[in-house]
């Protein structure tokens, strides 16, 4: 059993948390732990979207939460720059990211529930070393996760934790 709470009640305490200080307009990258230790915290970053879908303007993070996804607490909600958070110029684009776009509302929401559940145990598997074993959960996760996440933004995500995403890579052998 993941020491992680879940997905869901991190994302809650995340909306709790920034609602009233962010204005509309700012969306956020999947929350993600920022190094491989058991006191690492779950990082996601937020930036401004804009634009009709078909010419969709994204801006740099401009903001950061950082969670202790054990205790459910939040750790620091602040103002970045987008070197603070590894999304400075230029952007290396992320293999992968959006070249599965779910087909429709309901894909959609069957790939973001599993990334959720899976998330948590990945995360675990991430902070302890777990053995390969855990190869083929991440696989998915990592698979669900890059196909429900533009292209555009994959970057911000990975910068923000790039040690989780570099372990991704070599867990999973991609």
């Amino acid at each position: 059993m993941p020491r992680f709470r879940s997905t869901r009640e991190i994302l809650t305490l995340i909306g709790a948390s920034t609602y009233e200080t962010l204005p509309d307009g700012y969306a956020q990258t999947f929350v993600c732990p920022v190094r491989a230790d058991a006191t690492t915290p779950l990082r996601c970053v937020f930036y401004q979207e804009f634009g009709p879908p078909e010419q969709r303007v994204v801006e740099p993070p401009s903001y950061v939460i950082d969670v202790d996804g054990v205790h459910g607490t939040v750790l620091r909600f602040a103002r970045c720059t987008p070197a603070e958070v590894g999304a400075a110029p230029p952007l290396r684009p992320v293999p992968g990211a959006g070249d599965n776009p779910p087909s429709g509302g309901d894909e959609y929401l069957d790939r973001r529930d599993r990334l959720y559940l899976l998330a948590p145990i990945v995360w675990e598997g991430f902070v302890t070393h777990a053995d390969p074993a855990i190869a083929p959960k991440a696989s998915e996760f990592f698979s669900l996760l890059l196909s429900i996440t533009p292209a555009r933004v994959a970057p911000f995500m990975v910068g923000a934790a790039p040690a989780f995403f570099q372990w991704l890579h070599a867990v999973t052998g991609r």
